[in-house]
């Protein structure tokens, strides 16, 4: 990597509005696709006189995403008749939400999938209204689901769109055991929105971008989308800075938000006040790790090129101390880039059991409430 700057620093003086090389283009456009910026991208490459030619392909992936969010937007209305009809609490995150109040233009935000969140104790009614209204749970592992207490199941929906169902924001069972994040808190929070002519609930402003941050910095903080996420709704200009500090410290997810917004300001020059970074990360230890980690790649057992700035980030936890035992732990773990390869439980491998195994997951979700 010496000497060559890595694709999302690129990108994101691109979209920071800085010229760039005729010969970096054919890069930025290889690059756009996987970073979730292929819009940005087309209208940053348009805005600095590059020709439409170099990125024709981006015009595909572009068109594709405004595609599957209309196709979303249309599902909407399925999910409000099987929800409601059920009474069933919900609300739309991410994805459409961002694509139609963060967004200029939908077609600058693609997305692939819809995520619904929805409270544990009615997780259960919320499946059998989705399959009652034709949609296909896309999960028979419902004994690695039970073991890990997995916070979402995926199910298709008639029209083929893929509706995450989460009765917890944060997946992992280890991550959302340290932390206080209740979802019913979320939903007695939640704001409507109107999308397209479609009203629905979605995560109150803070709470959205909060929901964000965590989700940024647990994922790895290596997909450019995210940060530009994170960028565009500091840039509304509607962000209660107290009110994010004091909700980001009482669920555990103070070091997350810290290292999510320092990365979107090193990168974007998103405008977040310092005493933000450090009310949320007192002594900026945890971000000063991160950042000293940024220039550093290694090799991943399986042969994936990793940034260990992205094991940093993974590795966040409720605290600076729990983070850094947190990344100890993975650094002794040879097989530490391939946390989630193991998939299936043994009984799942047993048709007769799955759907003992499906109802005591859901006996486990709701007792979670």
């Amino acid at each position: 990597m010496r000497g060559r700057r890595r694709p999302e620093v690129l990108l994101a003086a691109l979209l920071r509005g800085e010229p760039v090389a005729p010969d970096a283009v054919p890069r930025l456009v290889a690059e756009a696709g996987d970073h979730g910026v292929a819009g940005l991208v087309r209208r940053a490459l348009s805005d600095t006189g590059h020709t439409a030619d170099a990125s024709t392909g981006l015009d595909e992936l572009r068109f594709a995403g405004l595609r599957t969010h209309l196709r979303i937007i249309a599902d909407l209305s399925h999910l409000r008749a099987a929800f409601d009809g059920s009474g069933v609490p919900w609300l739309v995150v991410k994805g459409p939400v961002l694509a139609e109040t963060a967004y200029e233009h939908p077609d600058l935000r693609s997305y692939g999938d819809l995520d619904v969140l929805v409270p544990p104790s009615a997780f259960a009614a919320a499946i059998a209204a989705l399959e009652a209204d034709g949609a296909r749970v896309q999960a028979w592992n419902w004994w690695h689901r039970l073991d890990r207490r997995a916070g979402e199941v995926p199910l298709a929906l008639a029209s083929e769109t893929i509706v995450d169902l989460h009765w917890h924001l944060v997946n992992d069972p280890d991550r959302r055991a340290a932390m206080r994040w209740s979802t019913d808190e979320l939903l007695t929070r939640a704001v409507e929105v109107e999308l397209r002519g479609e009203r629905v609930l979605t995560l109150d402003p803070v709470d959205t971008l909060l929901h964000l941050l965590v989700h940024c910095a647990t994922s790895g903080a290596d997909r450019l989308i995210w940060l530009v996420d994170i960028d565009h709704l500091v840039r509304r200009g509607d962000v209660d800075w107290d009110q994010l500090v004091e909700r980001a410290r009482r669920v555990g997810g103070a070091p997350a938000a810290a290292l999510a917004l320092a990365k979107a300001r090193a990168l974007l020059a998103t405008p977040v006040p310092r005493p933000v970074l450090g009310a949320l990360d007192r002594g900026g230890v945890w971000r000063a790790v991160a950042a000293g980690a940024r220039r550093v790649r290694r090799r991943a057992p399986n042969g994936r090129d990793l940034t260990l700035e992205r094991a940093v980030a993974k590795a966040t936890r409720t605290s600076t101390w729990a983070s850094v035992r947190e990344l100890m732990r993975r650094s002794r773990r040879a097989d530490h880039a391939t946390d989630h390869d193991v998939t299936m439980s043994e009984r799942d491998h047993d048709p007769a059991l799955r759907e003992e195994g499906r109802r005591a997951y859901l006996d486990a979700v709701a007792d979670f409430a």
